[in-house]
């Protein structure tokens, strides 16, 4: 029995280093580049999520300050308003509260439509990278 390694093996051993360094060019290189770029643009996403989430919050808090110096403003005119006579008191009071009224309601429309788009917008874009990103590992055009 002969156990020293003969002329198949050098040929098999440079078929395998062949085979391993065309494998790791045409196969595991731009698979891990895929992987990497899909990783990139779920960070992007998450961070345009956050960033969005971060935007409606302050959005809702400005609107949240209007709301509070608009009832200041009622609390003031309403003070100067007991004091200049019941009878006057009574209508400026009702307009007041009509505005403050109206004011908060158009705020609040404007902020839920803002949330809204920025909704469909985040919406929208997910998608648009979700089907990227499945073209792009399917390698062929989704409808």
């Amino acid at each position: 029995m002969n156990l020293s390694p003969d002329i198949t093996f050098f040929y098999q051993l440079i078929l395998f280093l062949i085979v391993l360094f065309s494998l790791n060019y045409l196969l595991f290189r731009p698979a891990l580049r895929l992987l990497d770029k899909r990783k990139n643009a779920t960070v992007g996403v998450k961070a345009e999520i956050v960033r969005l989430g971060s935007l409606t919050e302050e959005r809702i808090k400005q609107h949240e300050e209007k709301i509070a110096q608009a009832k200041a403003q009622g609390a003031t005119i309403k003070e100067k308003i007991r004091k200049d006579g019941e009878g006057e008191a009574g209508k400026i009071l009702g307009q007041a509260k009509l505005e403050a009224d109206r004011h908060l309601t158009e705020m609040q429309k404007k902020l839920a439509q803002e949330q809204s788009e920025a909704r469909l917008q985040l919406r929208k874009t997910v998608e648009d990278l979700g089907k990227g990103v499945a073209e792009r590992i399917l390698e062929k055009k989704l409808g």
